[in-house]
């Protein structure tokens, strides 16, 4: 399992580059003030809509965004720090630098350099603890190496990697792709970085 340290000179991929433009590039989604289609009560609603964005994490790309469902119930300390970091903006600028079963990113900026991240690893692998989640695609997980729980490289699974689950301790499922549309960036993205890596 590579890690984002073994970035290929060079391998300059489809950049998450929007930092700049329209500030954090992979955030909670933004609640708006109105209430939902036929309900009495804007509160409740507000609260209803703050609980769904409490459980999903937008990442906009060059080619489109790409809306993640959070599992607490199946790893509850990696869904915490994955958002720690998400709120701390390290993601900003960011690239995607593997694509070939998995389409992965990390603190890596396209000039090769890694962002500065304060947060220590996770401190537990959970693959095992909460709600068993496989690595099939469509499913987000936390990359990690040998005798450590990960920290903020991050994978989409691009098709079903069930050996996933038990290699290296498994690697924790902590989200999934939400939606159709959110998947089809996440297959565009996909065949781009594969073309930059010939």
């Amino acid at each position: 399992w590579k890690s984002g340290k073994e970035i290929r000179k060079g391998a300059l991929t489809p950049s998450i580059v929007l930092a700049a433009i329209s500030g954090s590039q992979f955030r909670r989604p933004r609640v708006k003030q109105r209430s939902l289609p036929g309900s009495n009560s804007e509160d409740l609603d507000l609260k209803v809509k703050k609980e769904i964005a409490k459980r999903r994490l937008l990442l906009e790309t060059d080619a489109g965004n790409i809306m993640l469902r959070l599992r607490p119930d199946s790893a509850p300390l990696t869904v915490e720090h994955v958002c720690r970091v998400v709120d701390a903006g390290l993601y900003d600028g960011c690239y995607f630098y593997r694509s070939d079963f998995v389409l992965q990113w990390g603190l890596w900026l396209p000039n090769e350099t890694e962002v500065e991240n304060p947060y220590p690893d996770i401190a537990e692998n959970e693959t095992n603890i909460g709600t068993f989640v496989s690595n099939r695609s469509g499913t987000v997980a936390i990359a990690h190496g040998i005798g450590v729980n990960g920290n903020s490289d991050i994978f989409i699974n691009l098709e079903d990697n069930t050996y996933l689950d038990t290699m290296s301790l498994g690697f924790c499922v902590f989200a999934e792709v939400a939606d159709a549309s959110s998947y089809a960036v996440v297959r565009e993205l996909a065949a781009a970085v594969k073309k930059e890596e010939k």
